[in-house]
């Protein structure tokens, strides 16, 4: 495959990613973290082996890693998910169907499968397609699972680290139970200049989220919160008094 068939198959990729990113702002938390965390792995590598051109392959190691974040997030989250949400009659997917995908309703056992299939499907899709619009037709079988099993494998440490952060909680609650949230206000009356950096966001379709937007975020995820350790506890309570 040519330098130009690669160059126009990634400008492809990035027109299609773009126009999904858009409708979730939220996803560019994620991209930019991996896109940085790409161009640091390749750079440290890069430092320890001695190779020349650093600062180019950091640059597409950076690139690189977005595309294949933002490819990832795009098709699991419009096409997959909702396909099988759609089709599949397991708990997990009878549930994300009635819209109460939030941890309260979730066992430990639910949260560690929560979307592996999801992200398995996705990931080996995302493999299989930049592996033959980069490489050639012949390595998309290897690519799809490749990126499958690693797609896989993150997906289920992303789901340890969310049960040890509920158990954290939990042993962290009774200090701050009884605390009161703090009223949060703005003493600002008029609206500040927006800075550079958001509009060229707004400008590729990225919204930033408003403090409004983002304290009801943090109410809900708080209340969520408070109500799975309460059901927590209640059943440490029930196995110590059995």
């Amino acid at each position: 495959m040519t330098s130009r068939s690669v160059l126009q198959n990634t400008f492809l990729i990035c027109k299609f990613v773009l126009s999904s990113i858009q409708q979730h702002s939220g996803l560019s938390y994620f991209l930019f973290s991996l896109a940085a965390a790409s161009a640091f792995g390749t750079g440290i590598h890069g430092i320890l082996t001695a190779q020349s051109n650093i600062s180019l392959r950091v640059f597409s190691a950076g690139i690189n890693g977005g595309i294949s974040g933002a490819t990832f997030f795009s098709i699991r989250e419009f096409a997959v998910s909702p396909l099988l949400v759609a089709t599949l009659h397991f708990a997990q997917y009878e549930r994300r169907r009635k819209e109460s995908d939030t941890l309260e309703n979730l066992k430990w056992a639910e949260i560690r499968t929560d979307r592996l299939l999801d992200s398995a499907v996705s990931g080996s899709l995302t493999g299989g397609i930049l592996r033959g619009m980069t490489r050639n037709l012949r390595g998309v079988s290897s690519g799809a699972i490749s990126a499958g099993l690693i797609c896989t494998l993150l997906q289920y440490m992303y789901n340890e680290s969310r049960i040890i952060r509920l158990e954290y909680l939990v042993h962290q609650r009774e200090p701050y139970a009884t605390s009161s949230p703090r009223n949060i206000t703005s003493n600002e009356t008029g609206t500040p200049s927006r800075p550079w950096t958001e509009r060229l966001l707004q400008t590729i379709g990225i919204r930033a989220v408003s403090d409004e937007e983002h304290l009801i975020m943090l109410k809900e995820q708080r209340n969520a919160h408070l109500k799975r350790i309460a059901e927590i506890e209640e059943d440490l309570k029930r196995e110590k008094g059995g």
